[in-house]
């Protein structure tokens, strides 16, 4: 027996049996059925900037009817990000800016308003990271014009998980804003 091998690994011999019966005493003879399910906190690798156009469209078909224009609120806290905007005007429908002031938004509703175009003013709530990692964003709406006006579209939020086999977006209408 070559006892230079042992002499030069003999160390990390130690640390490997330590690790070992470190995990065995730690177990305690618990039985995997017994451990509740852990919850994933580990974030998300997919940039939240670069899901958002996606978690836009996905809002969008979870509304009803749809509008053949989208009002973006412009100078307000409810401004859609440019990756929901550029989302938006890959839905064919009409993008307009809605103004933060009242007198010009009489103005931008007097010259989209004709001929019974049903309108949507689509309102961002932002992106937050819920506790167990996945990704939320908030949008709500208030339609105008068309056989729909003033209808509300409650807030929604859309969840991006990447916890699961593949990256995949869950609806959650009752979800609460943090």
């Amino acid at each position: 027996m070559n006892f230079s091998i042992l002499q030069r690994n003999g160390g990390a011999l130690v640390v490997v049996l330590a690790a070992v019966g470190t995990v065995v005493a730690c177990s305690g003879g618990e039985k995997k059925a017994d451990r509740p399910a852990a919850v994933s906190t580990r974030p998300c690798p997919t940039p939240p900037d670069s899901i958002l156009g996606l978690a836009t469209l996905r809002f969008m078909k979870t509304i009803s009817p749809k509008p053949h224009r989208y009002l973006i609120p412009v100078g307000t806290d409810l401004a859609l990000p440019l990756g929901a905007q550029w989302a938006l005007q890959s839905t064919s429908a009409t993008l307009n800016m809605w103004p933060p002031d009242t007198v010009q938004q009489k103005k931008v509703r007097n010259q989209l308003g004709k001929g019974g175009y049903t309108m949507l003013l689509v309102n961002y709530h932002g992106r937050r990271t819920v506790p167990d990692g996945r990704t939320a964003f908030d949008y709500s709406g208030r339609y105008m014009g068309g056989g729909v006006e003033g209808k509300a579209v409650p807030k929604t939020t859309i969840l991006f998980s990447c916890h699961e086999k593949g990256e995949r977006f869950v609806v959650d209408s009752a979800a609460p804003p943090a």
